[in-house]
């Protein structure tokens, strides 16, 4: 039995594509939550304005990572 005939090369091309989408996402969020944390270079606090994206963005990358469970731990 040909190796092309078990595979659905398409499908799995399929998974391969969103998962590199979704890890870059949540490689995006992850550093921009942090990044948006950090004081200023001259030292000063984060303003409401940068801990509110903070907060966002590390809140839609919780998200993410529970969609994902969520997702894997479901059953047809």
């Amino acid at each position: 039995m040909p190796l092309a005939s078990v595979v659905d090369w398409s499908a799995l091309g399929q998974v391969a594509l969103y998962a590199l989408a979704g890890s870059l996402v949540l490689t995006w969020l992850f550093t921009t939550g942090v990044l948006a944390a950090q004081p200023g270079r001259d030292g000063a606090a984060p303003t409401a304005v940068r801990r509110a994206v903070s907060v966002v963005a590390l809140g839609l990358c919780a998200a993410i990572v529970v969609l994902g469970v969520v997702v894997m731990l479901s059953s047809k």
